[in-house]
């Protein structure tokens, strides 16, 4: 493996897991993924923490 393609390794693991930490520190920080509204979405039920009544 020569520096150039080890240098663009490493770059392209340090995006990922950039991409990877953001979106677990954004779910567990109650903000959602897709920012669209969650009426049409059939994952809705995923990402909401609704409250239920006894």
């Amino acid at each position: 493996m020569n520096l150039p393609t080890l240098i663009l390794t490493i770059l392209i693991g340090a995006a990922a897991l950039f991409v990877i930490g953001r979106g677990l520190y954004s779910r567990r920080h109650g903000k959602g993924g897709c920012s669209h509204g969650c009426a049409g979405c059939p994952y809705s039920r995923l990402c909401q923490k609704e409250k239920k009544e006894p």
